[in-house]
């Protein structure tokens, strides 16, 4: 007998429907996106820094390049509100996706071509580059995944993102050990 109130009992198979939905499997993929500049600066690039001889200091001091996704509040609402031309045609946030992923692009190639033993500041300025171009592009995954949803999809997509988010951080330590097979090739000094 069931009890009033109480809440239909579902199989699993109708449990993991929800996430196997096409707007929840996008919210995963955008995670991942999401976590790779986060990922790049916790561990690949320290990782990078020790290897080439950097004192702990410094190394610890690119810690600081996290602050960008602590402060991304204070222009959000750059992303929110500025239609960028050409591309804005498009949409708000399919523009500001594509803007700021050539961005997260562009920072990364720039950090990877960045000698740390030959000019450590440039290194430091390149890090926060990818750590401002990362914070936006979360910014932009954000509301995108908020206004794409269905109110009924926000839990189960906002779990996606996080979950593609920490998946992607999770397989970049193991699978690489902070770095990925192309930095290990010999003679390489590329970061990621």
């Amino acid at each position: 007998m069931n009890e009033i109130g109480a809440a239909p009992r579902r199989d699993w198979v109708s449990a993991l429907k929800p996430y196997l939905e096409k707007e929840s499997l996008a919210a995963f993929f955008l995670g991942v996106s999401s976590g790779f500049p986060y990922a790049l600066i916790g561990a690949t690039l320290t990782t990078r820094l020790a290897q080439d001889g950097i004192d702990k200091k410094t190394v610890t001091a690119f810690t600081l390049v996290f602050l960008a996704y602590n402060f991304k509040f204070l222009w959000a609402w750059i992303v929110d509100g500025v239609r960028l031309p050409v591309i804005g045609r498009l949409g708000q946030r399919v523009s500001w996706m594509l803007l700021t992923g050539v961005l997260v692009i562009a920072a990364v190639a720039n950090l990877a071509l960045v000698d740390p033993a030959a000019n450590i500041g440039w290194v430091a300025t390149s890090a926060i580059l990818v750590g401002i171009a990362g914070a936006t592009f979360d910014i932009v995954i954000d509301a995108y995944r908020i206004e794409t949803l269905k109110p009924e999809q926000l839990g189960v997509g906002s779990g996606m993102t996080q979950y593609g988010w920490r998946s992607w951080r999770w397989y970049s330590r193991r699978a690489w050990g902070g770095r990925s097979p192309i930095s290990r090739a010999p003679g390489s000094r590329c970061p990621l």
